[in-house]
């Protein structure tokens, strides 16, 4: 007999044979996990200030650990690849404490210290509660439909304030983010959202058989590229192009990524505006551009950080007022904006290399490494099983998932989105995906026979 009972010489798959009810979906740490998207992509207490006394985040956190402490266990994976990162995770947060140890500003290094602990905290749980096909389909539904609200709004935006008076030229320097939520105000950080999730979309919409799935990834789809065109992010439109460029030239991604690259065209050819393209043009003359030359001045001071602490940096936050009082190669007057976030390295490689210094970006380079390690493992287990030619879901978000940490690596050159929720849910999801594939075995008789039991116990458990 195999796992669900059924005779042994049936031979069936286990992700085949087992019932949809054993696999794990509703409990305490699933919904707080969802709480934690709906937070850090709505930001609820931006938009209706009368909650902001009320402690969301610490509350959905304990929650969701408490959750994740009371689910029931699933059988161990094979592949070391989950424990490598977690190690590197928390390398990469014990750098910040380090460094803050020696910072010339500790209080900003405390609070950058905590911040990337609760990152840390943010990863671990999204990668330990999405253990299972059916919540990754729902977690992913719920992230693609939250930025499309935010895409909307954004696209919407741009019109209206063309049909106020405003000229395309105000509206390209100035950029269009998603009104006033903290990761996706300002228009740079909103590209680097869209610019994750618009091929993520794409990597699910093709091969998907259900027509309501497929509509709603095809509304996301081009939702999430309108607003990258409009956005005024040069970074969002070279992170665009970067990841219709590798999906073109990925094998399995072959069809995707012509599409991907056509439409790409089609939209910088007919439906980016006019000033946008020229400002695309003006980065290639950094001198003549006031916002590619500051990033430049932003990058080498940053580099001069690096040089003079190349162990530590000079601490988590302690980028703008090091830069305002030591580093900048004019003088800046500090009481013109608030040194706490006004001058930012602008490139998530600047940021840790000048802020935590060789101690946390060798982690940090690590785990963008096996990430896409991790995934091709995890592509590759799949296919063992025969979901290649099937065009599975797995299979799919896989490859969107590598696509959409593309698009983080370019667009986040060009800005200070290490500490946002990209990063860590991309991971979470990854390594949730991961695990979730190397528990499938092709066949129930190849297990070993305590691996049987325990699927076997754990089909009786789910039953009830």
């Amino acid at each position: 007999m195999n796992v669900v009972g059924a005779p042994g010489t049936m031979r069936r798959p286990v992700f085949a044979a087992l019932p949809a009810a054993t696999e794990p979906r509703w409990d305490m740490g699933f919904l707080a996990v969802l709480g934690l998207v709906i937070f850090q992509y709505s930001r609820v207490q931006q938009m209706f200030p009368v909650l902001s006394p009320v402690p969301f985040g610490k509350i959905l956190y304990t929650l969701a650990l408490l959750g994740l402490l009371l689910s029931r266990r699933l059988p161990r994976v094979r592949s070391q690849m989950p424990l490598a990162i977690d190690i590197l995770v928390v390398l990469f947060v014990l750098a910040h404490f380090l460094s803050a140890i020696f910072a010339n500003y500790p209080s900003l290094a405390l609070a950058g210290c905590v911040d990337a602990a609760s990152w840390m905290v943010t990863y671990s749980v999204v990668s330990r509660v999405l253990n299972g096909t059916w919540r990754m389909r729902v977690f992913v539904f719920l992230l693609l439909l939250l930025n499309l609200k935010l895409a909307q709004f954004s696209v919407r935006s741009y019109f209206l304030e063309l049909g106020d008076g405003r000229s395309q030229q105000f509206l390209s320097v100035h950029g269009v983010g998603a009104g006033s939520t903290d990761f996706f105000g300002n228009a740079g950080d909103f590209g680097v959202a869209m610019c994750v999730v618009w091929p993520l979309a794409g990597s699910l919409l093709f091969g998907e058989k259900k027509l309501l799935s497929k509509a709603l990834f095809a509304a996301c789809f081009l939702a999430f590229f309108a607003a990258i065109l409009v956005c005024g992010s040069r970074g969002a439109l070279l992170g665009a192009a970067m990841v219709a460029v590798v999906a073109w030239v990925s094998k399995p991604q072959k069809i995707a990524g012509v599409l991907m690259v056509i439409v790409l065209l089609l939209g910088f050819m007919y439906a980016l505006p006019q000033a946008n393209k020229n400002r695309l043009a003006s980065a290639l003359h950094p001198e003549s551009d006031p916002t590619a030359s500051l990033r430049l001045d932003f990058w080498g001071a940053g580099l001069r950080m690096f040089e003079n602490h190349p162990l530590l940096g000079v601490g988590p936050r302690n980028f703008p007022p090091e830069y305002a009082f030591r580093y900048a190669t004019t003088p800046v007057n500090p009481s013109t904006g608030n040194t706490t976030n006004w001058w930012d390295p602008h490139s998530i490689y600047i940021q840790s290399l000048s802020q935590v210094g060789a101690l946390g970006t060798v982690p940090l380079l690590l785990i963008f490494l096996l990430y896409f390690g991790m995934n091709f493992k995890t592509r590759r287990h799949l296919k063992a099983l025969g979901l290649t030619m099937k065009n599975s879901y797995e299979m799919r978000l896989s490859r969107g998932l590598d696509l959409g940490m593309v698009g983080f690596l370019v667009s986040g050159a060009f800005l200070t989105v290490l500490y946002y929720p990209h990063l860590w849910f991309l991971l979470g999801m990854n390594v949730g995906l991961h695990r979730t594939a190397m528990r499938r075995e092709k066949d129930v008789e190849v297990l070993r026979p305590e691996k049987r039991e325990a699927w076997r116990a754990y089909a009786l458990a789910a039953r009830g």
